[in-house]
């Protein structure tokens, strides 16, 4: 996660099949359980932190000098990260770094076209240690409407890992040994 500014890892699903949780039911963490999450975002393109950064200037017009950001947490416990969101109710809708939609080739890897695509935003929702993803939270996309969207700092939690503990759960190996 230190060496890459590609928010899609993000965008995902609840597997095909998940039992549907509740409202009273634990967020799902900003972390996918398994690569299934991923099944169905196929179509999902990252959109470049130079390019996001200036999306998000022209944009949301922060009042201080404030760029998009996605850092590891020194804690260990999760993301410190600055991206534009929205209020909606006791939770937030937060835009991602990636969109649906056509892609482009930039000489090196296929990107967002973001003439044409929608952003993806997922729906977080408050913990007693930052933003988790909502238990009913799946990609949604917005390609206009954005002026209720600002950029604010916030913290991203990983609700699978033990606040109390280093180890990573068997089933979320398969994620960690892709970053590492």
């Amino acid at each position: 996660m230190e060496t890459t500014d590609d928010q899609s890892i993000f965008a995902w699903c609840p597997a095909t099949g998940a039992p549907v949780s509740s409202e009273s039911s634990p967020p799902a963490g900003i972390l996918a359980g398994t690569h299934d999450c991923f099944a169905t975002c196929g179509d999902v393109q990252k959109i470049p932190y130079d390019l996001w950064s200036e999306y998000c200037a022209d944009r949301f017009r922060p009042k201080k000098s404030v760029k998009p950001q996605l850092d590891v947490d020194p804690s260990g416990k999760g993301l410190q990260a600055t991206l534009p969101v929205r209020q909606r109710g006791r939770g937030l809708d937060a835009l991602l770094a990636c969109a649906r939609g056509p892609a482009v080739w930039n000489g090196t890897e296929y990107i967002a076209d973001l003439t044409k695509a929608s952003l993806i935003w997922v729906r977080l929702q408050q913990s007693y240690r930052g933003y988790e993803r909502a238990h009913e939270s799946c990609l949604e996309t917005v390609a206009t409407n954005l002026h209720k969207f600002s950029l604010h700092d916030i913290h991203l939690c990983t609700s699978q890992l033990s606040p109390n503990v280093g180890s990573v759960p068997a089933y979320l190996e398969w994620l960690v040994n892709g970053l590492l």
